[in-house]
């Protein structure tokens, strides 16, 4: 007789995930606006197990001294959501290949705006080689998007909303944002990197064109 040991190994990855409004909410500020102040993230810990506080990127944690996060007001949501005079369909869009997980966070996304907004926002779920091919085309309304980073850096999450970028789905067109990435890209060191990396998280989150 003989036994047979594994040994488990995890190895950590650096990644990005985050929900993008697509092109046909570019002009409706308002609307992403609410979509965004709608959200209580820490009902989302109650059915994820989460190392960090969803609605705060840190990017990486290391460099931030507490990481900016997005903030929950329904009352603000309400407000900002009357300012536009037509809403349009909603779909939200994600990956089959997500499994359970994906889906499950789907679901309470959109019970969080029907909650809190009184919207109904349509779920769907595609295959993942047709879902590729649709954000490359035709980004809908509101998607899902995962990323894994090729290093674990604030500079590679933030690149990815940047001019001409392949994974820019959001299509995120924005001088000013574009000049505190080149910033960040030419920091000098830690303490610099940190600023600067704060700025453009900040930026790119008061933009509302993602959670």
């Amino acid at each position: 007789p003989y036994t047979t040991l594994f040994r488990s190994i995890q190895v950590a990855a650096a990644r990005f995930d985050y929900i993008g409004f697509g092109p046909q909410l570019l002009l409706l500020p308002h609307l992403r606006e609410a979509l965004v102040s709608s959200v209580e993230f820490p009902g989302f810990m109650q059915l994820f197990d989460t190392q960090g506080p969803p609605g705060c990127p840190s990017l990486p944690a290391r460099l931030l001294d507490r990481s900016p996060c997005l903030k929950f007001s329904p009352a603000h949501a309400k407000t900002a959501l009357k300012k536009e005079q037509q809403i349009p369909k909603l779909e939200f869009s994600f990956s089959r290949m997500g499994g359970d997980d994906i889906s499950r966070a789907a679901e309470w996304f959109q019970g969080q705006w029907k909650k809190n907004l009184n919207l109904q926002v349509t779920l769907s779920p595609i295959e993942q080689l047709m879902y590729l091919q649709r954000l490359r085309a035709s980004p809908p309304p509101i998607f899902r998007k995962g990323v894994s980073l090729d290093r674990p850096t604030c500079l590679a999450a933030l690149e990815l909303f940047t001019k001409g970028h392949p994974e820019n789905y959001i299509h995120f067109d924005d001088r000013e944002y574009e000049k505190l990435v080149e910033r960040l890209r030419t920091s000098s060191g830690d303490s610099e990197r940190k600023v600067r990396c704060r700025k453009a998280i900040e930026y790119l989150l008061n933009s509302h064109r993602l959670l």
